[in-house]
């Protein structure tokens, strides 16, 4: 008798590790869709060094990223949307879901150099921070209000 009560509690316990395994996977997959991408992109511009491209890629890439959080967060988007934001707002934004911010000269090259016809950024160490930022990334609400406040009266 004893050895069908162990066996059952064994079962249910395999069966609750495949499911945290098979939901977590699911949760991450967007992540790893990200950092491909960002692969990609670093790679074009490897052959073709065209700075604003790869910038504007990204950008592009990180709010898809920071859209994707906002539609899983069980508030919803009550922080606002990530979509129109631009400047110190982006920036802010951006920080506000990792412990380690992007470093101000990657911060200059997203929002700043970007925009500019031959923007003058150090587009590998750029690639280094924005991969770690795709694999550290967390979706915190009390600090996304927090910041997103500020950047509204920024």
């Amino acid at each position: 008798m004893a050895w069908w009560v162990l066996l059952i509690l064994v079962f249910g316990l395999l069966c609750a590790g495949g499911w945290y395994l098979f939901r977590k996977h699911r949760r991450n997959k967007y992540r790893k869709s990200a950092l491909h991408e960002l692969n990609v992109s670093f790679e074009q511009w490897q052959t073709d060094s065209n700075n604003a491209a790869y910038l504007q890629r990204s950008n592009a890439l990180l709010k898809r990223v920071l859209l994707h959080l906002e539609t899983q967060s069980p508030q919803g988007s009550d922080t606002g949307s990530s979509a129109g934001l631009s400047g110190v707002s982006w920036a802010i934004r951006l920080n506000s879901v990792v412990k380690r911010p992007l470093s101000d000269s990657a911060i200059n090259a997203l929002v700043d150099q970007s925009y500019k016809a031959d923007p003058q950024a150090d587009i590998e160490a750029v690639q280094v921070e924005l991969r770690q930022w795709l694999i550290n990334h967390r979706h915190s609400k009390s600090q996304s209000r927090t910041q997103a406040a500020k950047a509204k009266h920024a």
